[in-house]
């Protein structure tokens, strides 16, 4: 018992990093996605046509995956009970699947587009960090 009190304890700040990395996907995603649909220039849109879906499976991925952090985060302040393990794990592989999802539109967009790099890092920190959870 003494193993699953330690890894507890480090649930809880990295459910908090991760609602904070989703909650960035969420904000860069969307202004992306609102350039592209005002089709204004801007000197960080570009890419190829990968670069759209992973704008819109990035924006998807932020919703569930924030929507994910609070059934993580009920779970592990409760006691460990079976009902809200299910809750808990079920969102978190929703999550993680769109997450990994998006990170396959990372590998195929290509590294010639300068203004995802910092969702594309997120998208890589989020999907490395889920695993770990």
């Amino acid at each position: 018992m003494a193993v699953g009190a330690a890894s507890r304890r480090y649930m809880g700040p990295l459910l908090c990093i991760n609602l904070v990395m989703h909650a960035a996907v969420l904000g860069i995603a969307g202004w992306s996605i609102n350039k592209f649909i005002d089709r204004e220039t801007h000197r960080h849109l570009g890419g190829n046509t990968a670069t759209g879906y992973l704008l819109v499976f990035s924006l998807m991925a932020g919703v569930v995956g924030a929507c994910s952090v609070l059934p993580g985060l009920l779970h592990v302040r409760a006691p460990c009970r079976g009902e809200s393990l299910a809750t808990a794990a079920s969102t978190g592989l929703v999550s993680w699947a769109l997450t990994a999802l998006a990170f396959g539109l990372y590998t195929d967009s290509g590294w010639q587009c300068t203004y995802s790099s910092d969702i594309r890092a997120i998208v890589v920190a989020i999907t490395s960090s889920q695993c770990c959870a």
